[in-house]
């Protein structure tokens, strides 16, 4: 979907992912939120991602009361409730494909939280 070879994807994933983890433990400019944190408890993770930005916390910041998609067609789930699951993986990468790919990311999805799939 984005045009990059396995190779490439876990190149820049594991490249990039090191230098924000790297950056987020030696400043204070940086604040990591992961999917996960915001789509499972959405008022857990925004409380302190406005503390951080200097903003006062407004529950009704989470949700869109007017949705437009026309305003911005993107993508529907930008318009909806959020979710903790909107695609599945498997529509993307083979079980073969996600399996090279844990394999070569897995420590840095474990320094993220990030449990593996299953993987048939």
């Amino acid at each position: 979907w984005a045009e990059l070879t396995l190779e490439r994807f876990c190149s820049i994933y594991r490249h990039r992912t090191r230098l924000a983890l790297d950056w987020a433990d030696g400043h204070d400019n940086l604040h990591l939120v992961s999917y996960e944190q915001l789509t499972g408890d959405p008022p857990a993770a925004f409380r302190p991602l406005c503390a951080f930005l200097q903003e006062p916390y407004v529950a009704e910041a989470l949700e869109e009361h007017a949705p437009n998609p026309d305003r911005w067609p993107v993508d529907r789930h930008l318009w909806g409730g959020i979710v903790q699951q909107t695609k599945q993986w498997r529509d993307y990468l083979s079980d073969t494909e996600a399996a090279v790919l844990q394999e070569r990311l897995g420590p840095v999805m474990a320094l993220l939280g990030h449990e593996p799939y299953l993987v048939s």
